[in-house]
C-alpha cells in the first residue's frame, strides 16, 4: 500500500501544473507583441544611411534626436570648418539618357561655406579631419575628362589655387575644395558627393 502512495506521488509531480503553463504562454505571448510594437516604432522612427568608404561601410542611425554614426568614416558633409558660414546648398539628381534608365542615373551634393580663414588654416584642419583616406591636391580642373560634367557643377571655373581633398571610391567621388574668397576675403569651401549608378 505504501508503494502504490509512492508511485501515485510521483505521477502527480510529473504532471504540468495549468497555472505554470498558462503563466509561461502569457509571458511568450507578451514577449512576441512586444518584439512586433517595437519593429513597428522602428520603421516608422528610425532609419539608417549606410555609407562606403576605404575601410568598408559606415552606419549612422537616424532618430528624431539626431544623428548616431556606428562605426567607420562619418559623412563627409558633417565635416564643416568651425565658425564658418552656410552660403549656398545644391542636391541634383539627373539621367544623362532616358528617364527610365536606371544605369544612367546620377546624383551630386554640395554644400558651399564662407569664412575669414586662410586657405592655409583650412588645409590644416581638413588634412587632420579627414585623415589619410582623402587625397591633397592642388588646383581644380573640370574639364579634360568624363567626370567634368559633375565637377563643373561643383566649380565652373578652373582654380590654380584651390587646394582639394578628394577620395575616389566605386561609382563615387566626395571631396573637399577650398577656394579664395572673393576680393580677396576669406575663403570658400564646398564640400561634394557624386554617386552614379552602379551599372555605369
Amino acid at each position: 500500500m505504501a508503494t502504490h502512495i509512492s508511485r501515485s506521488a510521483i505521477a502527480d509531480g510529473e504532471r504540468p501544473k495549468p497555472r505554470a503553463f498558462g503563466l509561461l504562454l502569457l509571458i511568450v505571448l507578451a514577449v512576441v507583441l512586444g518584439i512586433l510594437l517595437a519593429s513597428q516604432v522602428v520603421n516608422r522612427l528610425l532609419a539608417f544611411e549606410v555609407e562606403e568608404g576605404s575601410d568598408g561601410n559606415s552606419a549612422t542611425l537616424l532618430s528624431p534626436l539626431g544623428k548616431f554614426p556606428f562605426r567607420g568614416n562619418r559623412s563627409l558633409l558633417l565635416s564643416v570648418y568651425p565658425d564658418s558660414k552656410p552660403k549656398e546648398q545644391a542636391s541634383l539628381d539627373w539621367t544623362d539618357g532616358p528617364e527610365t534608365s536606371t544605369k544612367s542615373r546620377r546624383q551630386l551634393t554640395v554644400l558651399a561655406f564662407q569664412t575669414g580663414a586662410s586657405l592655409e588654416q583650412i588645409s590644416a584642419w581638413y588634412q587632420k579631419e579627414l585623415g589619410p583616406n582623402f587625397k591633397q591636391d592642388k588646383g581644380w580642373t573640370p574639364t579634360g575628362n568624363e567626370a567634368s560634367t559633375w565637377m563643373r557643377r561643383v566649380e565652373s571655373d578652373s582654380q590654380a589655387e584651390a587646394i582639394t581633398f578628394r577620395q575616389e571610391l566605386p561609382h563615387r567621388a566626395r571631396g573637399v575644395l577650398i577656394l579664395p574668397g572673393s576680393a580677396g576675403q576669406g575663403s570658400e569651401i564646398k564640400l561634394y558627393d557624386y554617386m552614379e549608378s552602379p551599372g555605369q
